[in-house]
């Protein structure tokens, strides 16, 4: 369940959450299991955060900063991640089908087991990532 503080402070809009990120540095936010689905969060900070099992599907998540983040098991169906940074991020067991992750970064990211059926992974960064088990079906590589 998601830190309710939390997630009334990223309700407010990703100015709001980003001035507070910059300002509360030192804490690691919790957002398991939040629903953010069709949320535009454009360049929103949430690297380090804890997203496991959180809704994000059609989640506007152009140039997010999501490095470090945990989102195993996430639902990010047909969210829109192109240009993210997802450098060393946990998105084991995610489903991320559909999913415009173009000119992404996923290097170092766990994707062991993630669903990427249909993904556009055109031109994303995958060095080291682990792709163990992933369902790479009709993805566009």
């Amino acid at each position: 369940m998601a830190n309710a503080e939390h997630a009334a402070i990223l309700a407010q809009g990703v100015e709001v959450w980003n001035e507070w990120r910059k300002d509360n540095w030192n804490v690691r936010p919790d957002l398991i299991g939040a629903s953010l689905s069709r949320t535009d969060l454009r360049e929103v900070e949430l690297s380090g955060v804890n997203l496991s099992r959180a809704y994000l599907s059609c989640a506007n998540l152009i140039n997010a900063d999501l490095r470090e983040a945990n989102l195993s098991e996430a639902d990010l169906g047909t969210a829109n991640l192109k240009e993210a940074d997802l450098g060393a991020a946990n998105l084991s067991r995610a489903n991320l089908s559909l999913v415009n992750l173009r000119n992404a970064n996923l290097g170092w990211a766990n994707l062991s087991w993630a669903n990427l059926s249909e993904a556009d992974l055109t031109e994303a960064e995958l060095s080291f990532a682990d792709l163990s088990r992933a369902d790479l079906s009709r993805a566009d590589l």
